[in-house]
């Protein structure tokens, strides 16, 4: 499922600027330049199936 910031953020009873936050430690924490790599490392890692 694909959900946007803003619906992650209602989801969670949290700002969408505290979800942009933690997207953008989690892209620095593994050295990721956007969204497409942190798929490549979550498939390469088995965290999501394809």
């Amino acid at each position: 499922m694909e959900y946007s910031g803003k619906e992650i953020s209602e989801k969670l009873f949290i700002s969408s600027n505290t979800v942009e936050t933690h997207r953008k430690n989690i892209l620095k924490k593994l050295n990721a330049k956007n969204t497409i790599s942190l798929v490549k490392f979550a498939l390469k890692n088995n965290l999501i199936k394809p």
